[in-house]
Parts: C-alpha cells; sequence; structure tokens
C-alpha cells in the first residue's frame, strides 16, 4: 500500500546507489506492516456497560505518545489497528473507571495481540464552584479533572495542556455543586 504523505515512518536506504548515464535505478523500501490490539474489556460490576475506550499509546522505543478513542466492536470488543511494531505501554480509561496501566507489549510486524484491561469504579469528587468575588455558586462550570506524571489535578477551565489526560468532567448546577467521577483510588488530586 502507499505511505500516506502525512506519515511519521522514517525510511533509510542501505547503500547509496549512484545512476550512470543511460542506467535506470529503482529503489524499493520495505516497510513492516502495522499490528493490531484486540482489547477485552472486564468492568466491575458496579460500572455501567462502555460502548468506547480512550487510550495513551506510549512507543518506549522512541518516546512518542499517540491517543485513541476506539468504539466497540459487535462481539463487545475493542480493536486498535495500524500500530507501527515496537514496544508500547497503554493508558486506557472509560467512563466512571479508575485509569488502567499496562506493561510494556513489544508488537511484532503483522501481529495482533490481545490486551485484556479490566476496570474497576473510580473515585468520586464533588463540591462546589463558587464566584470567588461574590460567594455566589456559578452554574455551568466546566470541572475538569486531569492525570500528570506527578498525580491527578482537577481545574476550572476550557481544556488540559498538551500531552496531558483528560480523566473526568462535570458540569455545575443551578446550585454550583459538581461531582466527577472515575478518580484513580489514593492518588493525589491537586
Amino acid at each position: 500500500g502507499a505511505i500516506p504523505d502525512n506519515s511519521e515512518t522514517k525510511l533509510e536506504a542501505m547503500e547509496e546507489v549512484e545512476a550512470q548515464d543511460g542506467m535506470d535505478v529503482s529503489v524499493v523500501l520495505l516497510v513492516p506492516s502495522p499490528g493490531s490490539l484486540d482489547v477485552h474489556v472486564q468492568l466491575e460490576e458496579s460500572l455501567p456497560p462502555v460502548d468506547r475506550l480512550m487510550l495513551r499509546a506510549r512507543d518506549t522505543d522512541e518516546g512518542r505518545e499517540q491517543e485513541f478513542v476506539v468504539v466497540t466492536n459487535a462481539d463487545r470488543t475493542f480493536t486498535v489497528g495500524s500500530l507501527r511494531p515496537r514496544s508500547y505501554t497503554f493508558l486506557a480509561w472509560v467512563k466512571d473507571a479508575e485509569p488502567v496501566q499496562t506493561e510494556e507489549i513489544v508488537l511484532a510486524p503483522g501481529e495482533t495481540r490481545r490486551l485484556d484491561l479490566t476496570f474497576r469504579a473510580g473515585s468520586t469528587v464533588s463540591g462546589r464552584v463558587l464566584n470567588k468575588l461574590t460567594g455566589k455558586p456559578v452554574e455551568g462550570a466546566q470541572v475538569r479533572v486531569y492525570r500528570y506524571p506527578e498525580g491527578e489535578q482537577m481545574d476550572v477551565d476550557p481544556g488540559p495542556p498538551a500531552g496531558i489526560v483528560g480523566l473526568s468532567s462535570a458540569v455545575s448546577g443551578a446550585d454550583g455543586a459538581f461531582e466527577a467521577k472515575g478518580l484513580s483510588r489514593g492518588k493525589p488530586l491537586r
């Protein structure tokens, strides 16, 4: 198949070939076929069924990260395709559940690996958003919780900085009250 123009695949020639007058030179580059993941999700009984999975793939060979939002297949599994043959770790999360971090997984060219993820209900943080000057409740405030390398952080703002995982969000009601679910148990919240 063709390599898309926006591909970040590095192609390197093994040796330089110099064309002589009247000689045609062609170079064939072999690109390893991508691998895929067949993701099976197990949910704690208290969690509702999920139809989408958020997944952050970290290429441990090059340190690159890529995020996926994957919709369930007919058999209630998730498939992540077009992964470069590499070593990866994955951070996965679903609505109302604690995020799950995997051990390193090595994906060979053309290989499909099964990835089993078990999610348990996450912690909940609740509170009220009040106007700092008037002390009155703020209706419609977006409250978001992000996962940073050093822990989870709650902010009332428009969105996460680049490279930061959004774990949970809530909108405050008329009384300023909110409830954000799916946080990691026992992790600090800043």
